[in-house]
């Protein structure tokens, strides 16, 4: 979409879904967690989990129940990649609710936040390891996360100490991981495109919202 990828990535995606496997790096188990939004990160980051032959599940958080965004991306997913796409309320929601927004105020609504979901799925699916589409190009307090705050780097070290290039997205800690950590929006695009995935309207601006990039 108006941009080109690097030769490298150019030279990747030429020799074929071994070289891109070698490319990111994914955690040892058979069986994969991947938060899905529909957007173009989760669609890659799990277009790559299945090339790597994984058994991979996928989760969606949705804001308000039966939007029709919700029931297109869940179903493209699911017939798409064939995998099982688990549908469970944003976090965010309990934070609207509690606080009274387009709404009235609900204190008794418990507290919900992005490790309850995750720690939700986790034993709803029986994975442990869990994948997002994260980038380090995405903001400065993305890349402030995964450089700084946590180890995205199976080296387990942090800056300075982590000397790996590129660093692979694996936080063994945590047990997250992103492979595209350090992929950039136009290698993004010219993946979805090169494996004929269906490629969000959304992609190509900025939006802040819950689940739509």
């Amino acid at each position: 979409m108006g941009t080109n990828p690097d030769p490298s990535f150019r030279e990747r995606e030429a020799a074929g879904p071994a070289v891109v496997e070698a490319a990111v790096k994914l955690p040892s188990p058979e069986r994969l967690l991947v938060a899905y939004s529909g957007g173009k990160d989760s669609l890659a980051t799990l277009d790559l989990c299945i090339r790597a032959g994984k058994k991979v599940e996928a989760f969606f958080m949705f804001f308000l129940p039966g939007m029709d965004y919700t029931d297109f991306w869940c179903e493209y997913a699911e017939r798409k990649f064939g995998v099982k796409v688990h549908r469970v309320q944003h976090f965010v929601a309990s934070y609207y609710i509690r606080r009274g927004v387009f709404c009235d105020s609900r204190r008794d609504c418990p507290a919900v936040g992005h490790n309850d979901v995750e720690r939700a799925m986790r034993e709803q699916t029986g994975i442990d390891w869990v994948g997002y589409g994260y980038k380090l190009v995405d903001s400065p307090s993305r890349r402030s996360y995964m450089t700084f705050m946590s180890a995205w780097c199976s080296c387990g070290q942090k800056p300075p100490q982590c000397q790996c290039k590129p660093r692979d997205g694996i936080c063994n800690k945590l047990k997250r991981f992103s492979p595209i950590m350090n992929w950039k929006d136009r290698e993004i695009m010219a993946y979805l495109s090169g494996r004929h995935i269906l490629i969000p309207e959304m992609s190509n601006r900025r939006v802040n919202g819950v689940g739509l990039t």
